[in-house]
């Protein structure tokens, strides 16, 4: 039981960065339009310690 909640865990970290990308970065999911986006400091820090630590759940 604990695997399933770690990764279910670790899956919602990763949909809400991703969310959170797509609607501040001008709704869309192109990588092209999102490298040219500037984001505060504060987002790119909640955004990587939202992706990393769902890749850190997820990856063993």
């Amino acid at each position: 039981i604990k695997f399933f909640l770690y990764t279910l865990a670790g899956s919602v970290l990763l949909l809400v960065a991703i969310l959170v990308l797509y609607f501040q970065g001008g709704h869309t999911f192109d990588i092209l339009v999102l490298s040219r986006q500037t984001y505060p400091l504060a987002l790119q820090t909640w955004l990587f310690l939202g992706f990393f630590a769902a890749c850190a759940v997820k990856g063993p």
